[in-house]
């Protein structure tokens, strides 16, 4: 995961960067992996599909697609160990 998101870390370390930066966490959940695949991957997979088709030469487009298409992958493969959580906080 390093390479791929090096800032990532479980909700108690997240929580403890947040206070360090001075700020108090009043709430936080985790996003249930059925509300992305949903609401997200699998419109987005629509999307990549159609403007791949369309990108003619475009090299910078094309390495954005095949990064888009790296993370769906991932959580197709990985989703399991992992999860997108969300934090309700103010400046303490």
């Amino acid at each position: 995961w390093e390479n791929e998101y090096p800032a990532i870390a479980d909700i108690e370390e997240n929580i403890r960067r947040a206070e360090s930066a001075g700020y108090h966490v009043f709430h936080h959940f985790v996003q249930p992996s059925a509300d992305w695949w949903e609401s997200f991957y699998l419109p987005l997979e629509e999307h990549i599909e159609k403007l791949r088709e369309n990108s003619g030469n475009d090299k910078t487009l094309d390495s954005l697609l095949s990064s888009t298409r790296k993370e769906i992958d991932i959580f197709r493969k990985y989703g399991e160990y992992y999860s997108y959580a969300f934090y309700l906080m103010r400046k303490a």
